[in-house]
């Protein structure tokens, strides 16, 4: 459990640079790196055909608790030309909150990769794999995000870094090349996994002009605000613990603090979706009949926007409910029709499958920002912090070469609350063969965390990887005295699995036994590209138009600023079929108009402000009966 320290000050010609498989809490800083200098055919069967002929600087697969900070890495003036190269690829660091921090990356093909599941399957938009405060210069790709493909490889809905790349309280602050013809931003998984990629101004170099599909650039917050850059936003993994000595005391307190503001905010996340009991909700959905459609509209419009997915699919497979009011609940959840494959599953997966012009209204109100969205990004931001004081600790705790910190570390390990901590956790019990405690950690993981994909399949494996070392140890043996049987065991749980035991099964066997597979890596597969591709608007230009009260029973009101002169200016609203239901005068640059809401149906209305024929902004209001 002592942190792998990698401090090299620098490595040259070298196929891969640094290389971590399945270690956790590693570190590599302050190295530079010349890659692909070395006139060597990638032919051995670990790097052909999954390495499509690219030499890398850090490789890391199966490994998590890192600290990536600090490190150089740029094409060898020996390389030869036309040599492809990727700087930093991080792959299946799974559940657990990493930051790749402060590395600057020049002249590669690639820079910075996240492959496979780089998050928390039941959390992906607060926990899992980031990229902050990162340099490119002259990069064909600067970051992406990218899916394994072949027999072996996870479903991709389950392969993505974080949703969440940055806050609205610390943007990701990243500096982009913006150059025409490359990819500032590739997001593989834009069918399954939307990346919200938060950004502060100014544009150079911060905003990702060239993106692919299924990344969104997000410049402002609930209410036009734009996302905060804090003071010393990358001096530091945690804004909390900054400097260069900081103290344990500061640390810890750093650590309960943002445990308890996230532990704050779970709940009352907890509380708002489907109303804090999704069960009933879905009864209602299944107990209703085609001529309730109305009062079962009403009813979900009611509990909007908080509605899970599962309760959107629920309705969508209902017989009898029509498909416009089906579009019309989806609309009003932008949050959860974003996520994890929705929009595909709308249109392929569903019984009654959405046709392709309601789909569109569904993806255009993911511009929303709604209570949730806030919500959600406040457990991301302090589920960050936590995390990160976390980090910083462990690594003064390694750092002690004349204590053994094993009861300290453990201890850290258990104040952040995601799978990889209990992971880590049980495996500092089984290193000192206290093995009971280990299965106990491990087998209560589903009391905390609520699993899915194959993360119970992930604690089965692990369960049994203590149960026969366990069996190992009382018999007086070690890892070397393994039977044939035993290792056979072993490399049928490990095979064709990409999780954290199977990687330790398979490290055992390869180490030991000679018995060795590849990790899975690599893919190459054409971004599609995003449809939108527009110079970000600047904020003092930006317009602003905030609906009160949304949702609204009696009257709403519409308050607006105008960025330039007043020409022509309304304010409109309309039904989600498009229809106008009013038509305001807007006369002055700033001001309030009041609408009365009891002249409509109850529903979704889209409300815009327009200046000399010019759509400047839409919100969405929700009127209740």
């Amino acid at each position: 459990m002592k942190r792998k320290l990698v401090l090299r000050p620098k490595a040259r010609k070298d196929i891969c640079g640094v290389y971590v498989d399945g270690v956790v809490g590693y570190k590599v800083v302050n190295s530079k790196f010349s890659v692909g200098g070395r006139n060597v055919a990638l032919s051995n069967p670990e790097e052909d055909p999954l390495w499509s002929g690219r030499h890398r600087g850090i490789f890391s697969t199966q490994s998590y608790g890192m600290i990536v900070d600090d490190n150089e890495l740029g094409l060898d003036a020996a390389a030869a030309p036309g040599r492809k190269a990727e700087g930093i690829v991080i792959g299946f660091s799974g559940g657990h909150n990493d930051v790749v921090f402060h590395n600057a990356v020049r002249g590669l093909e690639r820079g910075y990769i996240g492959e496979g599941t780089c998050m928390d399957m039941s959390n992906r938009a607060a926990v899992g794999l980031q990229f902050w405060c990162n340099q490119n210069e002259n990069n064909h790709v600067d970051f992406r995000s990218r899916i394994l493909t072949g027999p072996t490889a996870p479903p991709a809905d389950e392969q993505s870094i974080r949703l969440n790349q940055g806050t609205h309280g610390r943007v990701a602050d990243n500096t982009f090349d913006q150059n025409a013809g490359d990819y500032d931003f590739i997001n593989d998984g834009y069918d399954d996994n939307l990346i919200g990629y938060y950004w502060a101004q100014p544009t150079t170099p911060y905003w990702p002009q060239n993106v692919s599909a299924g990344v969104l650039r997000d410049e402002f917050g609930t209410g036009g605000l734009p996302h905060i850059r804090p003071a010393g936003n990358c001096l530091s993994r945690s804004l909390r613990v900054s400097g260069l000595a900081p103290t344990t005391a500061e640390m810890a307190v750093a650590l309960d603090d943002e445990k308890l503001q996230y532990g704050n905010s779970r709940y009352l996340y907890d509380q708002l979706i489907d109303g804090g009991d999704r069960d009933e909700v879905l009864t209602e959905i299944m107990s209703s009949w085609p001529q309730d459609a109305w009062e079962l509209r009403g009813y979900l419009l009611a509990k909007s926007p908080y509605l899970s997915m599962d309760v959107l699919k629920d309705m969508m497979n209902k017989p009898g409910f029509p498909m416009a009011m089906k579009a019309e609940v989806c609309i009003a959840n932008p949050d959860a029709t974003k996520q994890e494959g929705f929009v595909k599953w709308l249109q392929y997966e569903a019984v009654y499958p959405m046709p392709e012009n309601l789909i569109a209204n569904v993806v255009a109100s993911w511009v929303a920002k709604t209570y949730r969205t806030q919500l959600e990004n406040s457990m991301a931001y302090h589920h960050d912090e936590m995390t990160q004081a976390a980090g910083l600790w462990l690594e003064k705790l390694s750092a002690d070469t004349i204590n053994d910190p094993l009861d300290s570390l453990r201890m850290v390990w258990q104040q952040v609350r995601s799978q990889g901590a209990r992971y880590a956790e049980a495996i500092s019990y089984m290193q000192v063969g206290e093995w009971q405690a280990a299965r106990t950690v491990v087998a209560n993981i589903p009391q905390e965390h609520v699993m899915k994909g194959d993360e119970m399949g992930e604690r089965g494996r692990m369960l049994a990887v203590i149960d026969l070392l366990e069996v190992v140890d009382t018999d007086g043996r070690t890892d070397v005295d393994l039977t044939t049987a035993e290792q056979n065991v072993l490399e049928l749980l490990a095979q064709d699995m990409h999780d954290r035991p199977s990687t330790w099964a398979q490290n055992l066997l390869c180490f030991y036994y000679d018995r060795c597979t590849p990790p899975v890596t690599g893919g190459e597969t054409i971004p599609k590209s995003a449809s939108d591709r527009h110079e970000p608007a600047i904020v003092a230009e930006r317009p602003l138009l905030v609906v009160m009260p949304n949702p609204a029973t009696t009257w709403a009101t519409f308050e607006f600023v105008l960025p330039t002169t007043v020409q022509d200016a309304w304010i409109v609203v309309m039904d989600v079929q498009g229809r106008t239901m009013a038509r305001m005068k807007v006369n002055q640059a700033q001001g309030q108009l009041v609408w009365d809401t009891r002249q409509v149906a109850p529903g979704l209305y889209h409300v815009e402000l327009l200046n000399n024929g010019q759509r400047l902004q839409v919100e969405k209001l929700v009127v209740k009966p």
